[in-house]
């Protein structure tokens, strides 16, 4: 068990849900760009980072489906369905069979996560699986076609789609090549927020074209020289309540939208009130957990 790899998930979901909380787009408002910099590359980077390349190569196509699909698909598609129904209530959407095929094609709001982590899975797989390049050089053909996934979407050359965003394949090749070398790097636990709050507020307060790329880089650089040595040393100490987020965030992930969703709906025209209830039941929520959590395990 690694906790500093639960940890880091458990914080990245609190700044997932935080991000859908703000109401202001994420380039005007300062702490959702800072959010939207690092929550979902964190977790393509870690999803790369927990990957055995070994174990994946020798996977059939069944067994690939059994381990990944099941875990991940059936839970994201009755989520696919909720929410398009929620949306369905209060709109009159068009029920043509391409709308309908263009709802997977391009989910609901943050429904894009989960295909597109299992589709970057399934190309590193079929990488290993099909071909005769070596781990490694696997790892460095994906990370060179995530720097260009990444720039085309960026120039909107190509679509943006569940599979095709600016950080999927990028991020998760380099989690994978992250976890392979560790050549004596110190971790340092400050060192990682202090840079990284610094760096998304001199971009944020002094850049305005290109913010994207100079994030990108910044979170790049960051996650491999100082977050990469944190999860080789496992330096975090041990928290309950992150770790469970952690190891949850799935199923937090896809069913967190569905409170906020209700509460912009109701609340949305009053701000103020609308942030003092979505902060006070996070509040409480994380404070429910503490307590039911060392109840169990005193």
């Amino acid at each position: 068990m690694n906790h500093s790899i639960d940890i880091a998930k458990g914080l990245g979901i609190l700044a997932v849900i935080i991000g859908h909380i703000i109401l202001d787009d994420h380039d005007g408002n300062y702490f959702r760009f800072v959010i939207y910099g690092f929550h979902m590359p964190l977790f393509f980077y870690v999803s790369g980072w927990l990957t055995n390349p070994d174990k994946l190569a020798n996977l059939s196509f069944k067994g690939f489906l059994c381990k990944y699909g099941k875990r991940m698909l059936p839970w994201w598609f009755a989520a696919l369905v909720f929410y398009n129904l929620v949306v369905a209530f209060f709109t009159h959407p068009d029920t043509s069979p391409a709308a309908i095929l263009n709802l997977i094609v391009e989910p609901f709001y943050h429904l894009w996560f989960i295909p597109g982590l299992f589709c970057t899975i399934l190309l590193y797989w079929l990488l290993t699986r099909y071909t005769s390049l070596s781990r490694t050089t696997a790892q460095w053909c994906l990370l060179a076609l995530g720097t260009v996934t990444f720039v085309l979407a960026l120039f909107e050359i190509i679509p943006t789609t569940f599979f095709i965003r600016r950080h999927n394949i990028l991020y998760f090749a380099l989690g994978l090549l992250c976890k392979s070398y560790n050549k004596g790097l110190k971790a340092n636990v400050l060192c990682l927020p202090l840079l990284f709050l610094i760096c998304a507020s001199l971009i944020h307060f002094n850049i305005t074209e290109y913010r994207g790329v100079y994030m990108q880089i910044t979170v790049v650089t960051l996650f491999a020289l100082l977050l990469n040595p944190i999860f080789h040393n496992d330096v975090l100490k041990p928290n309950r309540d992150l770790e469970w987020l952690g190891r949850n965030s799935l199923q937090i992930y896809l069913w967190h939208v569905a409170p906020i969703m209700a509460l912009k709906q109701v609340l949305g025209s009053n701000s103020t009130l609308y942030y003092c209830i979505s902060f006070s039941i996070l509040l409480l929520s994380y404070l429910g957990l503490t307590v039911c959590l060392r109840r169990k395990n005193p």
